[in-house]
This record gives C-alpha cells, sequence and structure tokens, in this order.
C-alpha cells in the first residue's frame, strides 16, 4: 500500500535520486535533507538502502492520516457513494468540480474564491460557459463578452 514518507537524511556524499515512475526527483547535497514521496513499503525500504549506501544517515517515517484527511480521500474515491450519479458527463473534469456536497462549486464555494477563478483562469470561464446545467445569475458578468 502506498503511503507518504518522511525521509531524513544527514551527511554522506552529494546524491540525487529520479524515480519518474513515483514522481521523485530529489536531491541531498551533503548537509540536511528533507524528502517527502509516495510509495510502499519496499520501495522506501530500498531508497533507504541506496541512500544509506553513499555514507547518508537516514531517518525514515510515514506519516499517519488524519480522520480528517482519511475522510477526504473516502470523499474524493466516492467511497459510500455507491449510489451517486453526476448530474453531466463535464462535471468530474469541471474546474469547478467539488468532490463534497452537491459536486459543484459554485452553489458550495464562497463567492469571492469562485470569482478569482474566474478571473484568474481562462478554463474556469470556459467550463461555465459550456456547463449544461446553465450559468447561475450571479456568475454570468464573468462570461458575456469575454472572448477567452
Amino acid at each position: 500500500m502506498k503511503l507518504v514518507w518522511t525521509l531524513r537524511l544527514k551527511g554522506g556524499t552529494e546524491v540525487s535520486v529520479s524515480l519518474p515512475a513515483w514522481g521523485l526527483h530529489q536531491r541531498h547535497n551533503g548537509g540536511t535533507s528533507v524528502w517527502k514521496i509516495l510509495c510502499d513499503q519496499e520501495t522506501v525500504d530500498g531508497l533507504a538502502g541506496l541512500l544509506r549506501g553513499t555514507g547518508c544517515e537516514v531517518d525514515v517515517w510515514a506519516d499517519p492520516q488524519s480522520p480528517e484527511q482519511k475522510q477526504e480521500r473516502m470523499d474524493l474515491l466516492g467511497v459510500q457513494k455507491e449510489g451517486f450519479v453526476f448530474r453531466t458527463a463535464q462535471c468530474a473534469e469541471c474546474s469547478f468540480f467539488a468532490p463534497n456536497g452537491a459536486n459543484c462549486g459554485l452553489e458550495e464555494w464562497d463567492f469571492a474564491f469562485a470569482a478569482t477563478m474566474l478571473e484568474r483562469h481562462a478554463k474556469a470561464v470556459r467550463d461555465l460557459r459550456e456547463c449544461p446545467e446553465g450559468i447561475p445569475l450571479t456568475f454570468r458578468d464573468f462570461v458575456v463578452g469575454d472572448g477567452g
């Protein structure tokens, strides 16, 4: 099972590690470094052994999940939402997708937050403009007359 691991490296020689399959690109300059990686136990053990072979002192520990983090992960995975159906096919790829609640950030988020997204991100404007559910009145000014 993949977990988030913290590695604290001290001393040793300068070393760089790149594991593209794991999204890992790290560098240790020989002083003190702290790395965060997402991988399984076998991979972190192998990496720690490799680093120790360069003369580094390596401490490794798994970062536990808080109950709130676990609930967020379960919500994102759709656990306990087996009967849930998205309103439209576009919802899951929309800038305003919110995995909790009604699944539409325009209905759940603070107006200022959604407005800032619309001011700064062309994709958010496109998503709003192309929403099959229609554009809420409070957000029409962001898409009317905008060629973006």
